[in-house]
């Protein structure tokens, strides 16, 4: 009898949710995305039957490395994702040319350009040149926004790897408008260069021991990273609090910041490393170091010598 009451509504129930703009589409799906959405679980928002190719083909811009054309041969924007395609399956020799004739306009030409410059980065096949060029074609003001930062991010990164204050100013020059917090940020992190090593609170893991102490005690290099991204063999760890954030002027482990530096201790007697935990990000927000992991260089004298920052701490030298 309940399934007689309910046939009336059921065209209500089956009825799909109304189409949203690009637009909207768009951002739900770069938005989940940037949060770490795995690409099969990406929102599915329903458009305007014109619209679907666009977004289908941003949906397999952020899931497939080579993705497929889902524009028809006669449709205005086929000859723009085949341009993006012919970009990601070149060899390295033709990336300067075919960076210079891409011309995306798509979120989804962004979307693709943007995953595949980021692994030539990483595997250090860009020319600086080459990389100076791509992150500048993706921080365009067609591009979208969530693009635009993560392209932004990445420029910045590696000029402050670098040490390439001209680079940043010219970053700052063409962009700092649109994006002001990114350039406060990076000029606190390039004061730094050639400058002391900060102090921080710390605990010693796996042992839980507090220490006031200088980062150049540590060593002539420091990695800065959460547990899914161990510090290099040679390197001295420092673990951020990921899930918790201490108050910056608290002497003492409580709390949730207690509950995650002692699991943390445990997982690295699991691997049998040892690290120093920082239960409160604040000191290093002060310093401009946000964006792990953070990869510290020093001098004999105590001084720091680099900072890599992000994707340019994950990347191969640049020939």
């Amino acid at each position: 009898m309940r399934l007689l009451h309910l046939l009336p509504l059921a065209p209500f129930i089956l009825q799909a949710a109304p189409p949203v703009s690009l637009e909207e589409a768009t951002s739900q799906m770069l938005d989940a995305f940037d949060d770490g959405c795995p690409p099969a679980a990406l929102p599915r928002p329903s458009v305007i039957a014109k619209e679907r190719p666009s977004l289908a083909w941003l949906r397999v811009a952020l899931s497939e490395p080579q993705p497929q054309n889902p524009f028809p041969k006669a449709h205005r924007s086929h000859a723009e994702a085949e341009r993006t395609r012919a970009l990601l399956a070149a060899t390295p020799d033709r990336y300067s040319a075919l960076l210079a004739t891409v011309q995306p306009g798509l979120a989804g030409s962004f979307a693709a350009l943007w995953r595949w410059g980021q692994a030539r980065a990483r595997g250090g096949e860009f020319s600086v040149a080459q990389r100076h060029g791509w992150e500048d074609l993706l921080a365009d003001p067609k591009s979208p926004m969530v693009v635009r930062g993560w392209a932004l991010r990445h420029a910045l990164c590696f000029a402050l790897a670098e040490g390439d204050e001209t680079r940043l100013a010219a970053l700052k020059t063409t962009f700092a408008l649109d994006l002001p917090d990114f350039f406060q940020t990076f000029q606190r992190a390039f004061a730094l260069l050639g400058g002391p090593a900060p102090r921080f609170y710390a605990w010693t893991l796996p042992e839980l021991k507090p220490l006031d102490l200088s980062l150049s005690r540590l060593g002539s290099r420091v990695y800065v990273s959460f547990l899914d991204t161990p510090a290099p063999a040679d390197a001295a760890w420092i673990v951020p609090a990921q899930t918790s954030n201490l108050p910056a002027d608290l002497s003492t482990l409580e709390g949730e910041s207690l509950a995650e530096a002692t699991h943390t201790a445990t997982m690295l007697r699991a691997l049998g490393r040892s690290a120093h935990f920082v239960p409160s990000r604040a000191p290093l927000e002060a310093l401009a170091m946000v964006y792990f992991p953070i990869d510290i260089r020093l001098d004999a004298a105590g001084m720091i010598q680099s900072i890599r920052m992000g994707d340019a701490a994950q990347a191969k030298p640049t020939p």
